[in-house]
Formats: structure tokens, sequence, C-alpha cells
């Protein structure tokens, strides 16, 4: 069991890794317009893909036109995921992304779409782009923003 809580936080743990690098807009919290930014590497990569953790379904309280969902994020890599470890191959790469990123990657994003500002987004005539899954809500007190989708 603790070997599963080390990798369902491991995604968490490489914010503040220095070796590793945000890349994408809006401080790393948009995907960059490149293919790779849905691709899992490997070990070799060094990519900090802070869009991966949250998908934004938007919402709105006026009638500000709803902007697409970016792409990729926790939705789409999930489904990358899932299906990468229900294949069968005899690629030891495969097994190596397998074994390591996208079983790690998928207990972490599976929870993160279980708090809610990593699911939604509201957008309004003063904020058109969203919150970037909860990243831009301003916080007043120093509580830590997972603890306010926890409701059990």
């Amino acid at each position: 069991m603790m070997i599963f809580m080390i990798a369902a936080t491991w995604a968490d743990r490489i914010k503040s890794d220095p070796d590793y690098h945000t890349d994408g807009t809006h401080n790393g919290n948009r995907p960059p317009n490149d293919p790779s930014a849905s691709q899992n590497i490997g070990y070799d990569d060094l990519a900090r893909p802070k869009y991966w953790y949250f998908v934004d379904l938007p919402f709105s309280n006026d009638i500000t036109t709803l902007p697409s969902v970016p792409t990729p994020n926790a939705e789409t890599q999930i489904a990358k995921f899932r299906a990468v470890l229900n294949s069968v191959s005899n690629d030891p790469n495969v097994d190596k992304l397998k074994s390591y990123k996208d079983l790690s990657w998928l207990l972490h994003l599976v929870g993160d779409l279980h708090q809610p500002l990593h699911s939604t987004t509201r957008v309004s005539a003063t904020d058109l782009d969203g919150y970037d899954g909860g990243n831009g809500v301003k916080l007043t007190s120093p509580a830590y923003l997972h603890k306010f989708g926890n409701f059990t």
C-alpha cells in the first residue's frame, strides 16, 4: 500500500523538484502548441505538465460565451494511461512506462479529478479564460487548496 501511496503523490512531488521544468502557457496551466504535450515519454522526460492535473469544464453565471476545453488535460491523459496499462507488449520501453509514469499519473489524476476545482472552471465577463484548474483562485488564508474539495 505504501508504494501505491508514493506513486500516487509523485506527480505533486515533482512540482518542487528543480530537475523538472514547467512547459506550456499561463504559468504552465495551459498546454504548449506542441504534439509532445500529450505524450508520456518515460523516465527521461523532465517536463512538469501542470495542464495534465485538471480538466477545465467551463460554466458561467452570466451570459459569457464558454471557451473550448484545453487539451491535453486530466481526462485525455487518463484515457491514454489506461490504454497503455491495459496493453500487452513485449517492448521493454512500454513496460517501463507502465511501471513508472503511466501508473503514477493515473493514480494521481483520478484523485485530482475528485477535487471540485480540478474539474470545472468558472468564466465570466471579467475572466474569459477561467481559473486554470483552481490555480487562478486567490485564497486569503494559508489553507491548502485541496482541503476545500474534501467534504468527508
